[in-house]
């Protein structure tokens, strides 16, 4: 469950990755609907991209840890 809240907040946007370091694999973009050309670009632009497939990327796993796990956490 504090897995699910965390990514929760990440979808959000109550977690931020401005200012840290936080690692957005941008490899696999494209499932996402996003271009990997739109991390080539500079620093300020790239970060915003970022955060943004890391919005992206929380938000499905949020929902296969949900329909996973939610006859355990009715248990």
């Amino acid at each position: 469950m504090e897995l699910a809240c965390r990514l929760m907040n990440i979808v959000t946007g109550d977690y931020s990755i401005y200012g840290t370091y936080t690692y957005v694999n941008t490899s696999n973009c494209s499932r996402f609907g996003m271009k990997s050309s739109e991390f080539e670009d500079d620093e300020e632009f790239l970060d915003v991209h970022k955060n943004d497939l890391r919005k992206e990327k929380a938000y499905q796993l949020v929902w296969t840890v949900l329909r996973q796990n939610m006859k355990r956490w009715w248990d």
